[in-house]
């Protein structure tokens, strides 16, 4: 299994402008409150997977044409999402304590299996065949295998002092020089940078970055 990152082209984002190109509807007929999307991830040709916490469900959308293709309700409200190998993702599901697998073929999205895990798991990302998963409850990062079974985690420094306070959201790089583990904290106001092994590589803080929530790869280092 690889991580999520995908080759992009290298560009300086220091010199990017923003602006709007078009409007995406991602509410559906059916759902009960108003959209609330907590994280995406960028499927092959473009597609793009959302988890709606409001409306317990994960939603396939065409950015191209603004169209909602599918939508799938879940047990409980997910939160964090990411790709996985072979036509399938990963939902966190914090109330449940799970991680939800679906499969995302020929756009249609259907539920496969549960992997249970020990907290409230909000981020998650997979990096050599283990899931990187972030639980707010527990202030720690965990290295969780495909069966729910714990590999190594990380909460304290050396000094035994507590790492984290909300690590909601987590990004796996794999670029030369830049690879690693990548866990905002919008508690600390934080980004850590970890190794494979969990070991803190990097922080980085700074008065502009107040609460940061999700990370993404944009390449470049």
């Amino acid at each position: 299994m690889t991580s999520s990152t995908h080759n992009r082209e290298q560009k300086d984002f220091t010199k990017v402008k923003l602006s709007k190109k078009s409007h995406i509807q991602v509410q559906s007929s059916t759902d009960a409150h108003g959209c609330c999307i907590t994280d995406l991830a960028v499927l092959p040709g473009g597609l793009l997977l959302l988890a709606d916490n409001d409306n317990q469900s994960v939603k396939l959308v065409d950015p191209a044409s603004g169209h909602l293709l599918d939508e799938l309700q879940l047990s409980s409200r997910p939160r964090g999402v990411c790709l996985l190998p072979g036509d399938s993702a990963v939902v966190t599901l914090p109330d449940k304590k799970r991680l939800q697998i679906i499969s995302v073929t020929t756009k249609k999205l259907d539920l496969q299996r549960i992997v249970s895990v020990e907290g409230l798991c909000y981020g998650v990302d997979v990096f050599n065949d283990l899931f990187v998963v972030g639980f707010r409850d527990l202030k720690k990062i965990t290295l969780v295998d495909m069966f729910g079974h714990t590999y190594k985690s990380i909460s304290t420094d050396s000094r035994r002092k507590p790492i984290f306070k909300s690590p909601e959201y987590i990004c796996v790089m794999t670029e030369k020089n830049s690879n690693g583990i990548y866990v905002s904290d919008w508690g600390t106001k934080t980004i850590t940078r970890l190794s494979e092994e969990l070991q803190v590589l990097q922080s980085f803080t700074d008065p502009a970055l107040r609460g940061p929530r999700s990370l993404a790869t944009v390449g470049g280092g």
